[in-house]
């Protein structure tokens, strides 16, 4: 009874090969790729893996099994974040963080959430160095223009940030007219 040592390492073998398949078919789906393509130099081809399918405890198995991909414990955190758990986020920006101290997107969200947290200065300064690393990021450039309006009550340092924003042409709607509404109010 039981089974053959082969039989265990093919199993084994087979378990491993689709783990593989689903750690490189989440960091191609997370991971931004130029237009010259990995393989073949032509157009980047679209990935099949849509995050949207892949369950929070699957992105935490394969983050679990794969913590030097910092792309898939982005994604998560992200997808953390967009949910409102800032607690479930944050110990994967501080292992970002502890990887690369100047990842943009970890210390914009730390900003962020710091901010809302209550310490608007040291949010500020968060993504005031995230937009050191990327500047012109128009998301950080938004969050840094709200915590500095609403937090530190700084209108006149949020209202280039504001501006640029506009700008940009890449805002959707609802923050255009928040930023406009932030402008007339600032102005007044």
């Amino acid at each position: 009874a039981g089974r053959s040592p082969r039989r265990i390492v093919l199993a084994l073998g087979a378990f491993v090969v689709a783990a593989v398949a689903v750690v490189v078919a989440l960091v191609n789906a997370v991971e931004p790729r130029g237009a010259d393509g990995f393989v073949t130099g032509g157009p980047e081809v679209p990935t099949t893996l849509d995050l949207a399918t892949v369950s929070t405890e699957e992105m935490e198995a394969v983050v679990a099994a794969n913590p030097d991909v910092i792309p898939m414990r982005l994604a998560l955190a992200r997808r953390y974040v967009e949910a409102g758990d800032f607690s479930a986020a944050l110990p994967h920006y501080f292992e970002v963080l502890e990887r690369d101290a100047r990842n943009p997107e970890a210390l914009m969200y730390m900003g962020w959430m710091t901010y809302l947290s209550g310490d608007a200065e040291t949010g500020v300064a968060l993504i005031e160095q995230s937009l050191e690393v990327a500047p012109g990021d128009i998301l950080a450039t938004w969050l840094l223009a709200k915590a500095r309006y609403y937090g530190l009550g700084d209108r006149a340092g949020a209202v280039p940030l504001l501006e640029a924003v506009l700008a940009s042409g890449l805002a959707p709607p609802e923050i255009v007219a928040e930023a406009e509404q932030m402008i007339a109010e600032a102005g007044s």
